[in-house]
């Protein structure tokens, strides 16, 4: 950070020694503030808020208050949405999106090239939920057989919720 560029994007926290110093909880300092910032017109710009209600920090501030971890340039990057994060690798895709952020605010890096390791990872991973759902309803489905075959007035039965109840 010491050299920071114009559209530069931070993650921030503040440092040990200014919450330390100034006594504030958590919650008061991070009170609006989505924590990743721009660098523009020569200061750095939380992106919670739009225009003048932001909370900025000049670089002197920044070095003596937060610690910050740099995430990419913006004008480096192709604005995306969150879906197309299963095509590229982590390390291309950045994600600057926070609480008060209606939509947007993910990125792939400009240049960057589709993963065929990254998209069979992530096939793998959901064919690995989807197995052990099934396995799940199997074994929903031999309890449920075994409820029936044993019902009496005495029976606590448990249905899913789209079981309608009315006959």
């Amino acid at each position: 950070m010491l050299n920071p560029k114009e559209g530069d994007l931070f993650t921030w926290s503040y440092n040990c020694e200014y919450s330390e110093k100034y006594k504030l909880s958590l919650d008061t300092l991070y009170w609006c503030k989505s924590q990743i910032f721009i660098f523009k017109n020569g200061k750095f710009t939380d992106t919670y808020w739009c225009g003048s209600t932001a909370k900025t920090f000049t670089i002197a501030q920044a070095k003596e208050q937060l610690d910050t971890i740099f995430l990419a340039n913006i004008n480096d990057l192709d604005k995306s949405d969150e879906a197309k994060r299963a095509y590229y690798l982590d390390s291309d895709f950045v994600d600057i999106s926070h609480k008060n952020m209606a939509r947007g605010g993910f990125y792939i890096k400009k240049g960057a090239k589709k993963s065929l390791a990254k998209m069979r990872t992530i096939l793998e991973r959901d064919l690995m939920a989807k197995k052990q759902e099934l396995e799940y309803l199997k074994n929903s489905i031999i309890r449920q057989q075994e409820t029936i075959n044993t019902l009496t007035l005495e029976t606590i039965i448990c249905v899913s919720s789209a079981t309608y109840l009315d006959d």
